[in-house]
């Protein structure tokens, strides 16, 4: 009986970074689609990792979306560093001690004393 002939797959040369949406394929439903960590189909599943990559590269498309209609806390945005200091601003105006502003600073807008001294100096 004569041997049947292998298919050559292409040689993947690993010091090329691997492009991750080639990872997967179309019979795979799930691949890159519905990771979760809790599932025993993605426990057992040998390409968790790959999956995983695959998926917040996914995400990265729906998060800038949002991102265009709302701000992430996660983000270094400086809306908070203006609302403190309109905050000082306002206390100053209403002649407040810088002891007093604090207590009310760190218990209405979470904010550390340090910062609030800092800010209150800098507008003095």
């Amino acid at each position: 009986m004569a041997k049947k002939k292998k298919k050559e797959e292409p040689e993947i040369d690993l010091l090329k970074p691997i492009n991750i949406f080639e990872l997967g394929s179309d019979k795979d439903p799930c691949f890159g689609k519905q990771y979760d960590l809790s599932t025993d189909e993605c426990k057992r599943c040998g390409d968790s990792e790959l999956c995983a990559i695959a998926t917040a590269q996914k995400l990265n498309g729906v998060r800038k979306k949002i991102e265009e209609h709302t701000e992430f806390k996660d983000i270094g945005n400086n809306t908070g560093d203006e609302k403190l200091k309109n905050f000082i601003k306002s206390r100053m105006d209403k002649d407040y001690k810088l002891s007093r502003i604090k207590k009310l600073a760190a218990k209405k807008l979470d904010a550390d004393p340090a910062d609030v001294k800092a800010i209150y100096k800098s507008l003095k």
